[in-house]
């Protein structure tokens, strides 16, 4: 009998650790993104890509191609399931888990809830309970949060006729989303995802605080004035109406992105007392652009990604709405060489710099990294769970080293920004 008791009890020791992860519990968002499983990209996952343009052609860079060449033939259909399946083991949310990150961002794409006839995707499925359907893996994914008490922020990340024209959208070239008179439908879709989300809540496959926020729409083209004054009068606030009549309670929040816009922009948008419980989402990358395509990971560029890193809590301050960086990454113009010890350590500590800032103050609301995990070896600054393997995410999130040093007025306003040179000595040694 004392045997079996003790077995017991190291079985529930066992589910315990495994159910269990590392929450700092300060209300900030510390997150990756789940990039490359449901919406795919070709230079995240360049073996299924692969795949695909062995047997239908190479010119396939995007999902809406893939879907016109491929949607109706079973090999795609049963390689996308394979994807879907074994993109993410729980085994890896759980190393996530255990290191601090508490959310995940979770890209999905319209078409797995409706398409039009004249569009290539195969009709959606909607059944989460069918092993064919994609719904079945993101509510395991949500599953797998719920028992490491993590939260998912559900971000609608394409558009139809695309919101920005990048393959991030489904569709590469020129971005037709208002031209082509497709928002009315992207209306519809966040409202579908809103009801799948209550659907799942209500038959209990989940806790509530596992479904964190909706993002309205990844990325949209802000910089054509068409799309972002759709966005700012229109969209927007009719994506929100649509969430909040499926959860009328604040405690689910909606947050409206960036569109490629500065952050003052969006201060007298969507205001209370209508609106409640909305953030701005801001993508941030030292990466893009000719200017930071001129920085390289010498002393001088090393500085120069520090400073502006910490200098970025100057600006989230001031904000109207609570403001999280829902996508940043690592990538930059430098010499790409994990075995670089000067460059490792370089990464450590510009790692560092920016959640300093993303999690600054009242309005810094936290961050999503993206992504968590890159296929292969490709493109190690962009992958979470490899950098966390090498030392460069902290293993802790919640008791970890800081960088930025932050100065203050005796008011406690936030006068300006700086790096610890001390600290960014050890970095610049060859």
């Amino acid at each position: 009998m004392r045997k079996i008791v003790i077995s017991i009890y190291l079985i529930f020791i066992f589910c315990l650790s495994l159910s269990s992860g590392l929450n700092c519990n300060d209300g900030k968002i510390r997150g990756v993104n789940l990039g490359g499983w449901l919406v795919l990209e070709e230079w995240m996952t360049p073996t299924l890509f692969k795949d695909f343009q062995i047997r239908y052609g190479d010119d396939i860079h995007d999902e809406w191609n893939l879907a016109v060449k491929a949607g109706k033939d079973i090999f795609y259909k049963e390689r996308l399931r394979i994807h879907w399946d074994s993109f993410y083991a729980k085994q890896e949310i759980k190393l996530l888990s255990d290191s601090g990150i508490s959310h995940v961002r979770i890209p999905v794409p319209y078409w797995f809830w409706q398409v039009d006839s004249d569009e290539p995707y195969p009709e959606p499925n909607l059944n989460e309970n069918d092993e064919n359907s994609p719904l079945f893996y993101l509510k395991r994914m949500m599953e797998w949060l719920d028992e490491f008490d993590m939260s998912a922020n559900i971000d609608l990340h394409t558009a139809p006729g695309s919101q920005n024209g990048f393959d991030n959208s489904g569709r590469t070239g020129d971005p037709h989303w208002v031209e082509w008179g497709q928002v009315g439908r992207s209306k519809l879709h966040i409202r579908m995802i809103a009801e799948t989300m209550k659907d799942w809540l209500n038959k209990n496959y989940f806790k509530r605080r596992t479904v964190y926020s909706f993002c309205v729409l990844n990325e949209p083209g802000g910089w054509l004035e068409d799309i972002w004054n759709t966005c700012r009068y229109d969209y927007y606030p009719d994506a929100y109406r649509n969430i909040r009549e499926v959860f009328p309670d604040w405690d689910i929040g909606v947050n409206i992105q960036q569109a490629f816009r500065q952050g003052w922009e969006f201060d007298s948008l969507m205001v209370a007392p209508e609106f409640q419980s909305v953030s701005v989402d801001m993508h941030v990358y030292q990466c893009f652009g000719d200017w930071w395509n001129s920085i390289h990971n010498d002393d001088a560029g090393k500085g120069i990604h520090f400073d502006e890193s910490c200098k970025y809590a100057l600006d989230v301050k001031d904000r109207y709405h609570w403001t999280f960086t829902g996508e940043w990454s690592l990538g930059n113009a430098g010499p790409w060489d994990f075995n670089d010890p000067s460059y490792v350590e370089f990464l450590r500590l510009w790692f560092i710099a920016q959640i300093d800032a993303f999690e600054y103050g009242e309005k810094g609301f936290g961050w999503f990294f993206w992504a968590g995990k890159i296929e292969g070896t490709g493109y190690p600054e962009w992958n979470y769970l490899g950098l966390l393997e090498k030392g460069i995410a902290p293993e802790n999130l919640c008791n970890r080293q800081t960088f930025c040093i932050f100065k203050e007025d005796k008011m406690g306003k936030l006068i300006s920004t700086s790096f610890n040179q001390t600290l960014a000595q050890t970095s610049f040694k060859n």
